[in-house]
This record gives structure tokens, C-alpha cells and sequence, in this order.
């Protein structure tokens, strides 16, 4: 089966497996359509002679055909998407007025709210399968009045309307699903299970966009590494478990004392990184400084009070890397550390 996807379907180059599930839904979505109006419309051109219909297959043939080469060589999903949404509409209403409720032709509208709420996500989608259902259900009650079909009536009619609703409602809860497993994989790939701060990995990531950003548009950047003084000592006296609560407090007193804009990480151990975009060393200065006397006069669970100390740099040179940064971050944290602990060194 995958041999199967990377011959036929646009290559995976997405690292965000809900992106990955989108290509494979709209690329199978593509392919079944264009082999299924291929058949129909052999069938209805030769067999039943329905020439109407056959024009239509071949159409939504050729538009599929087009939507998944271009989706191949561009990966555009968006767009991709919305040519399937607007031809499923106008195949589904065209033919819903033509043929009517014939040759079982009404089972083809379940194909619409699975494929809206998987590529648009389930509110968008469910707003689109809302609004497609209500233009279908008028069409159809057009025809309780002017199609000349005794098997199509009022009790056709309501059975096909609350069908919609279950299969709309029942789709909904599966995407919506999918979106809070999403989000909760999203926070746990991205967050620290003990402190609740970003991780090493998504520090990183963070990090490299705002150095992007002061390279690009020449925007101040500054980083502070914060390291627990005489940690060590704190778990081999009172055990790790208070050792952790120390840390859990000192993140709150982190996440309650920065700016919405800096971004705040474990960097290791009992390190913290601070990264201070559109800020000066004279403004992260200040910043860090009230962080110290909040972390200074705070009473510790157990241990009562303890000290920090801060190393702190800001990106200067464009020439420099971040590795290079991080080392002059680094090498004024352990200054701070040798000569006395306690204080910031910048």
C-alpha cells in the first residue's frame, strides 16, 4: 500500500501528520472520482444511453484529472480543496435535478460533509455540508411537486433529511476528534511533562524563527539562561520530589513574570531559557532584574528561599550563528555562577 501511495500520490513532505492525512484523503478522493465517471460514463453513454449524464462524467473526469496532475506537481492543498468542494456541489445539484432520486443517485451526497470536514476541519466543513444539504434538500423538495416519480415522497423526503442530519452530526464528532488529539499530541510533543514550559526541542524551533527574524528585518533579540544556585544540594537535602516542586514553582514565577511575546523553555536540568524578542539588552536587563527579585523573595515549598543565576546576551553580529549566541549566553551564566552565584552577567 505505500509503494502503492508514493507512485501514484504527491510525494510527503509534510511533518504534520493532520497535513499528511489531508494529501492522502484528497489524493484518493481524486483518483477514485476520476476511475468511478470513467466507468459511469461508459456505462450511461453505452448502456443506458443517457447522454446528459455521460457529459457530465466526462467533465467532472477531466476536472479531476487536471485537480489531481496540478495537485501532484504543487501540493497546494487549499486549492485543491476548493476545486473538489465546488465540483462535488455542481456535479451533486446538477445531477439531483436531472436525474432526480433515480438509479440510487442520492447515496453520491454522503461523499460532500466527509470530504469537507476532513480537508476544511470539522466547523468550516460543517458550515459547508450545512449549506450543501440545505440547496440539496430544496432541490428535492422541489421535487415532491413537479418530478413525476411515485417512489420519491413526502416520508423519502424526511427519511433523506434526518439521514443527512445523523451522517453530518456523526462525521462531525470523528473530525472533531481528530482535532483535540491533535492538539493534545501538539502540547505534549511541545511542552515539558514536569514544569508545563516548552521543551528543549520546541525552544529550539522558537529560537530559530526569531534569529530569522533579527537577521531579516534587523529586529533586537536577546536570550537569558537561568540556573538554580546549589540545586545539587537542594535534592540530596530535602529528595527529588521537593526538588521538582521547586521547579514547578519556579515556572510559574517564570510564566507570571514575562511578557506574552518572549517565550520561555527547560533548557536542561534545573536551566531555564528566556528568549526576549524586539528587546535590548537594556530592556532584558530590567526584565530579567525583576525576575531575580520575584524568584528572591519568594518562600519555596520546604527549602524557603533560594537564588538564581542569569547569563544574558544579544544577538549583534549577522555573521554570528545561533550555536554562537547561545555560547556567549552560556559562558556569562557560568561567570555568574564563579564568581558568587546570585546575580545576572551580561
Amino acid at each position: 500500500m505505500n509503494s502503492f501511495y508514493k507512485k501514484f500520490f504527491s510525494k510527503f513532505t509534510f511533518d504534520d501528520p493532520i497535513l499528511t492525512r489531508k494529501l492522502i484523503v484528497i489524493n484518493t478522493f481524486f483518483l477514485i472520482g476520476m476511475i468511478a465517471f470513467v466507468i459511469f460514463g461508459i456505462i450511461n453513454f453505452f448502456v443506458i444511453h443517457d447522454y446528459l449524464i455521460s457529459l457530465l462524467d466526462v467533465i467532472a473526469f477531466a476536472i479531476f484529472l487536471f485537480s489531481f496532475i496540478n495537485l501532484k506537481k504543487t501540493q497546494n492543498i487549499d486549492k485543491a480543496t476548493k476545486i473538489g468542494i465546488v465540483v462535488i456541489s455542481i456535479f451533486m445539484f446538477t445531477f439531483a435535478i436531472i436525474n432526480h432520486d433515480q438509479n440510487f443517485g442520492l447515496i453520491w451526497s454522503i461523499f460532500f460533509p466527509i470530504f469537507a470536514m476532513v480537508m476544511m476541519g470539522h466547523k468550516k466543513g460543517l458550515i459547508a455540508s450545512l449549506i450543501y444539504y440545505i440547496i440539496l434538500d430544496s432541490i428535492f423538495f422541489y421535487g415532491l411537486f413537479y418530478w413525476e416519480n411515485t417512489n420519491w415522497n413526502m416520508l423519502s423526503f424526511l427519511r433523506f433529511i434526518i439521514t443527512s442530519l445523523v451522517l453530518i452530526f456523526a462525521i462531525f464528532i470523528m473530525e472533531y476528534t481528530v482535532y483535540k488529539m491533535k492538539i493534545n499530541l501538539k502540547k505534549i510533543s511541545i511542552t515539558d511533562p514536569l514544569t508545563g514550559l516548552y521543551n528543549r526541542r520546541e525552544i529550539d524551533e522558537t529560537m530559530r524563527k526569531e534569529y530569522e527574524n533579527f537577521l531579516r528585518y534587523d529586529i533586537s533579540l536577546s536570550v537569558c539562561i537561568l540556573d538554580i544556585d546549589n540545586f545539587k544540594h537542594i535534592n540530596d537535602t530535602y529528595g527529588h520530589a521537593i526538588g521538582d516542586m521547586v521547579l514547578i514553582q519556579l515556572s510559574e514565577i517564570l510564566k507570571n513574570n514575562t511578557r506574552k511575546t518572549d517565550t520561555i523553555g527547560r533548557w536542561g536540568g534545573e536551566e531555564f531559557l528566556i528568549i526576549m524578542p524586539h528587546t535590548d539588552m537594556d530592556e532584558a536587563f530590567v526584565n530579567i532584574k525583576k525576575i531575580k527579585q520575584k524568584i528572591n523573595s519568594f518562600q519555596f515549598e520546604e527549602i524557603g528561599h533560594l537564588t538564581c543565576s542569569f547569563g544574558m546576551s544579544e544577538a549583534q553580529n549577522k555573521e554570528e550563528s545561533i550555536e554562537k549566541l547561545f555560547i556567549k549566553t552560556d559562558e556569562n551564566l557560568y561567570k555568574a555562577k564563579n564568581t558568587g552565584k546570585d546575580k545576572i552577567v551580561y
